[in-house]
């Protein structure tokens, strides 16, 4: 504990609240942006005609390819941070509830 600790009678206060339907509101703006940047890559056509850029064709076809390859990742990242924002948020919740059910045992075994 750094020195600005708040300290009581059992030691350092290490208690803290998690607002885990904050964490399962942010999964959601997780997934949002996931579906976004999986709907993006549908829309990643190069054109047929390039007029006068004819000559640059490869090239564009190969930044389109890019451009394809970090939205795949980003979909797919984006996801996971969504799925592992839920994982946390329920993990806090288990222990809160497995915490709320050893105190009240204690309590009526007193």
């Amino acid at each position: 504990m750094g020195p600005g600790a708040p300290t009581g009678p059992g030691g350092p206060d290490t208690s803290f609240t998690v607002q885990s339907n904050g964490l399962r509101d942010m999964a959601k703006q997780w997934e949002a942006h996931s579906d976004l940047m999986g709907s993006l890559q549908s829309q990643l056509t190069p054109p047929a005609e390039l007029g006068f850029l004819a000559d640059a064709g490869a090239a564009i076809e190969q930044l389109t390819s890019s451009i394809g390859d970090w939205s795949s990742g980003a979909t797919k990242e984006f996801a996971h941070i969504a799925e592992n924002l839920r994982q946390i948020a329920d993990g806090y919740d288990e222990n809160e509830a497995a915490g709320a059910a050893q105190s009240t045992q204690f309590e009526e075994t007193i």
